[in-house]
């Protein structure tokens, strides 16, 4: 009965969903913006609006980069001349700087630090890569239409930051207008995003598949050195979240407060990669108990994904009035509800053994934390970059699906 039922169920093409989570996002952005909230919404509108940053909204704008520049890296690593990796890894690369800068806010910190003149060498950089990339993929006759699109979401993007930059030095004679200059900065932000992805699934596809029948859920194992690539990365956020958070992250009561921060950014990837991972053993294991595994599994990633930047217990406790803080703020009752759950889940992926010789290793990573660290922000996301490499490599490892082991 339930194999019949799997079988029947099919995903929604990638471009509806994502275009219906678009228009609500979008939607929640205008109603704040033109102060017409919902009495419902009233308390939770900061959780929802791309207007205000790290929260749910921004982890999907985050998201949608992400998924195109997870894309791209799997592109280069499928082509077989050196130039067109090249190509697609720039791209790639752009791509996911994109996403950190969505999410951790980057621009805004260099641009408040030395102005907007700082930027440039950043666009240099940048739209010099990026304008290799893209010359190379519209001069390939395979890639052209990967490239125009590429192209079209870039001048969209360059529209946007000119944008940005009339908002912050002029200022609109008409209070409507301006409200409406930012619902749409934020609309054509999210469409420039899905030409990206668009633009990915274009280059991916092994075969002519049509549009509604490409995926935009990547299997790791497609990605080349992906171990290597993400250990490197928690090095660089270890950095980041050891050194740097103390001069980053302003109190928001701050003149100099920016929400974003640089350190939301790779458990958040590592546990979307996750969902991939369990997404990917659910479409391709046999067994339906084990298919039920890995999506319980995917859901359990997104929830730590979407936590990094937003704490599920606020946005809970708006509709709770009573519910208690110290069951979900703080450093360890963070830790607990982010531990517990994965322990809990790797007990029916990952052979026992092997969850016993790493929880210890975790266990003394977050016993040196509570006693090492004074400060929750830096705590908590030292554990979760590290947790979130752990749970990469033992997944990966070891859990591979039932049908392959």
């Amino acid at each position: 009965m339930l194999a019949r039922l799997y079988s029947t169920i099919t995903a929604p093409p990638w471009w509806l969903w994502t275009t219906l989570i678009h228009l609500f996002f979008v939607t929640i952005a205008a109603a704040i913006i033109f102060r017409a909230v919902p009495g419902w919404l009233e308390s939770r509108d900061s959780a929802l609006s791309l207007y205000h940053e790290s929260n749910y909204a921004v982890w999907w704008s985050g998201y949608c980069f992400l998924a195109a520049g997870v894309i791209f890296y799997a592109v280069a690593g499928r082509v077989n001349t050196a130039k067109d990796r090249l190509m697609w890894a720039v791209v790639a690369a752009v791509v996911l700087a994109l996403s950190a800068d969505e999410i951790g806010s980057l621009h805004e910190r260099v641009s408040r630090a030395g102005g907007w003149w700082a930027l440039l060498p950043f666009a240099v950089i940048g739209t010099g890569a990026f304008g290799y990339a893209i010359g190379r993929t519209v001069l390939t006759p395979a890639h052209r239409l990967s490239g125009i699109l590429i192209l079209s979401s870039l001048l969209i993007f360059f529209a946007v930051a000119g944008l940005e930059f009339v908002e912050h030095n002029y200022r609109f004679k008409s209070s409507l207008f301006a409200r409406g200059s930012l619902v749409f900065e934020e609309a054509i932000e999210l469409f420039a995003a899905s030409l990206l992805i668009l633009s990915a699934t274009l280059a991916f596809r092994k075969t002519k598949l049509r549009i509604k029948k490409t995926s935009i859920v990547v299997n790791p194992s497609e990605l080349p050195l992906v171990r290597e690539v993400l250990f490197l990365g928690l090095l660089m956020h270890l950095l980041v979240a050891i050194d740097w958070v103390p001069y980053l992250w302003e109190p928001r009561r701050s003149v100099n407060y920016v929400a974003g921060n640089p350190v939301f950014w790779y458990p958040l990837f590592v546990f979307l990669i996750l969902i991939y991972h369990c997404v990917s053993n659910a479409r391709n294991d046999t067994n339906v108990g084990a298919k039920a595994k890995w999506l319980v599994g995917a859901v359990i990633f997104f929830l730590l994904s979407t936590g990094q930047l937003y704490n599920h217990g606020y946005f809970i406790s708006g509709f709770l009035d009573n519910m208690p803080e110290r069951y979900y703020a703080g450093y360890h009752a963070t830790v607990l509800w982010t531990v517990i759950p994965l322990l809990i889940y790797m007990a029916a992926i990952i052979p026992i053994r092997y969850i016993l010789s790493y929880g210890i290793l975790l266990g003394l990573v977050i016993y040196t934390l509570d006693f090492g660290r004074n400060e929750y922000f830096e705590k908590y996301y030292i554990l979760s970059g590290f947790l979130s490499y752990l749970c990469f490599y033992l997944f990966t490892r070891f859990g591979a699906g039932t049908t392959a082991r």
